[in-house]
């Protein structure tokens, strides 16, 4: 049986939402995330931990599906409903944020005192 594009859709969604989260080197990272060089050198170069997770941890909605098969405001309630699971699923020491850069697009990092400005 062939998947529906819609079908597809819904389980990329609920995916995300069901982020799961490994630990590198301190970092807290997406479970996605398997390719670790890009870490090593970041550290190397001095790049805050938070500032890694930041980058590494993003999700940019619109990468779910093309923006052509749905109407515009729909990436927003999706990105509502993927900030919503990653609140409850992750705990209080990660900050969720979300921003708009290509589309809504979020992130997820720890605590350590620092925040992105």
């Amino acid at each position: 049986m062939t998947e529906t594009f819609d079908e597809v859709f819904k389980t990329y969604i609920e995916k995300a939402k069901n982020i799961s989260v490994r630990e590198y080197r301190g970092l807290f990272l997406n479970a996605d995330i398997t390719d670790d060089r890009n870490i090593d050198r970041w550290f190397k170069e001095g790049l805050p931990p938070h500032e890694i997770e930041r980058l590494l941890n993003h999700l940019h909605v619109y990468d779910i599906a093309s923006l052509n098969d749905y109407p515009e405001e729909i990436y927003d309630d999706i990105a509502d409903e993927i900030e919503a699971a990653w609140r409850e699923r992750l705990d209080k020491s990660f900050i969720v944020e979300r921003f708009e850069d290509y589309g809504p697009t979020l992130t997820f990092y720890r605590k350590r005192g620092l925040t992105h400005s």
